[in-house]
């Protein structure tokens, strides 16, 4: 998956594993086609909006959107402008550093365990 977008055969047993424990009739299906997306997780799901540590006054660092940018991301612009025009402070929990990696995850992707 270095940028070949092809499905390897360990994420393919992972789905399996994951049918037969969810839809026990579909593990054995038959796979009619595969397709590699680009999905950003954060270890907590939350994203990172942060100014960057070594140029906060020009660069901002934006992401972790864990499949849902695309709805947060207005509401996200409105606070980002707040942020940059020094209106409020940067959120704290969407900041660079360590995160806690099982804080109410709601992505099975991010446990050891495909389910």
């Amino acid at each position: 998956q270095a940028g070949e977008r092809v499905v390897c055969p360990e994420h393919e047993r992972f789905a399996r594993e994951y049918l037969a424990h969810r839809f026990p009739a579909l593990a054995g299906a038959p796979v009619v086609g595969t397709r590699v997306c680009q999905y950003e997780l954060t270890p907590d799901t939350r994203f990172i909006v942060a100014p960057h540590p070594e140029h906060a006054g020009t660069v901002w660092i934006v992401g972790g959107g864990s499949g849902h940018a695309f709805k947060h991301g207005p509401a996200l612009a409105e606070e980002l402008e707040r942020w940059l025009g020094g209106d409020a402070p940067p959120e704290p929990r969407f900041g660079l550093g360590p995160r806690d990696r099982d804080v109410q995850l709601r992505t099975a992707g991010v446990h050891d365990q495909p389910y």
